[in-house]
């Protein structure tokens, strides 16, 4: 795995991350003639989906499947749902629209995730092999943990299920989770860290010192992870 770790100021922060994206994404469309594009939560996304709004005519959305990394069990119309702060904040403020995949709609919370990874694979797999997104914006939070995937949760280690549901103790959240056998087929992931309380983290992915961190388990088999920090 290719990794790149960039300080970016914070006044240009956004731009640059929306720019990196843009540019992988047309790179996915010239070469397969659309993106498979996944989405995280989190507050940093919705400076992104600015730059993306501001800057629309740049990439012809209508080329881009758009998918979700994880999301809470809750209505797509909770401000707590990611799905739903994209669609507000992204998808309904484009003139070309994406095709959207929500991670959850309704219903038992195994069962969404069961078919969520039936869609990914009816969607893009070939021969059955684990689906091959082409670029992720991940978030982290300040434990290391990303995509709800928590240092102290069962997601962490799972090795056959690509979709995965947990219950959150600690947040009293349930949440469905994208897995690692999946993350890291990835072709491309972008990370994007704001704030100095997760600085250590951070640190810890460069030296590699703590690989308990959910965070420093994304190996990207046969793609690219870039760091967009500050």
């Amino acid at each position: 795995m290719n990794v790149q770790f960039n300080e970016i100021n914070e006044e240009i922060f956004f731009k640059t991350v929306s720019t990196c994206l843009i540019e992988e994404i047309n790179r996915a469309i010239q070469e397969n003639g659309l993106c498979r594009f996944v989405l995280s939560g989190g507050r940093t996304p919705l400076g992104i989906f600015d730059q993306f709004v501001e800057n629309e005519n740049k990439l012809d959305w209508s080329k881009v499947d758009i998918y979700w990394l994880d999301e809470r069990c809750v209505s797509q119309d909770s401000p707590e749902s990611n799905f739903g702060v994209a669609k507000r904040h992204l998808i309904d403020r484009l003139r070309k629209k994406p095709k959207y995949y929500p991670m959850y709609t309704s219903g038992e919370y195994s069962q969404a995730a069961l078919e969520y990874e039936e869609l990914i694979r009816r969607n893009i797999s070939k021969n059955n092999e684990i689906p091959v997104f082409d670029i992720a914006l991940i978030g982290i939070g300040s434990d290391g943990h990303f995509a709800s995937i928590f240092p102290e949760g069962n997601v962490l280690a799972e090795k056959y299920k690509l979709i995965k549901h947990e219950y959150v103790e600690k947040l009293g959240s349930n949440r469905i989770s994208m897995t690692l056998p999946l993350i890291n087929k990835f072709k491309h992931g972008v990370v994007v860290s704001r704030g100095k309380d997760k600085s250590w983290v951070v640190e810890s992915c460069k030296s590699k010192e703590n690989m308990s961190l959910p965070i420093s388990r994304v190996n990207i088999e046969n793609g690219t992870l870039t760091w967009f920090i500050c």
